[in-house]
């Protein structure tokens, strides 16, 4: 019986030695390509902060973010549209005033208007709220030219609240107030 040839004849030696450095220059580069990707890898993390310096930065701008008064915000914004709503009408009265007098635009009262406009932006600058002056308005003259008090009602963090503002020379040199509820015993 003849045998059959089950394989290929084998491939003699040279070839599979050019075979063996082919695969090893193969693996030579892939190495080669490996390095320079993780050199470019760290080159790239040098620049980055590193997890603990990332969380000492997160903790200061929630240090600072803690720091503001969102209500203190909130009462500078009602504030500064309360002044808006008060200029605006002084605008008006300023036009009206033209239009029926003339290009005169004192209006009368002007004093008056602005020791009350004063006195209620120093109390909301304060931190009061529903500011109501009680001292009647003719007497404002007489206090912006000879100094004296303008009693004021106010209300702070709920609380009613009593007080003067302090007139010198036209100018407020102090505001005195005092809650309601630390004038009983």
């Amino acid at each position: 019986m003849a045998s059959l040839p089950l394989l290929a004849p084998p491939v003699d030696a040279p070839t599979w030695s050019w075979l063996i450095v082919a695969l090893l220059g193969a693996c030579a580069v892939a190495l080669w390509v490996v390095v320079a990707r993780l050199a470019e890898i760290e080159r790239r993390l040098a620049g980055k902060p590193r997890p603990d310096e990332a969380a000492d930065a997160l903790s200061r701008s929630a240090g600072a973010r803690e720091n503001i008064d969102l209500r203190r915000i909130e009462q500078i914004l009602g504030e500064l549209r309360d002044g808006s709503r008060r200029l605006e009408d002084a605008l008006l009265r300023a036009v009206s005033a033209t239009r029926a007098g003339g290009a005169n635009l004192e209006v009368a009262g002007a004093a008056s208007v602005d020791l009350g406009e004063r006195v209620t932006n120093r109390m909301l600058a304060l931190g009061f709220e529903r500011v109501v002056i009680v001292t009647p308005r003719e007497q404002f003259e007489s206090i912006l030219n000879s100094g004296g008090e303008v009693s004021v009602e106010a209300r702070r963090d709920g609380a009613a609240c009593k007080g003067k503002a302090i007139f010198r020379g036209g100018a407020l040199v102090d505001v005195a107030m005092q809650s309601a509820y630390a004038t009983f015993p």
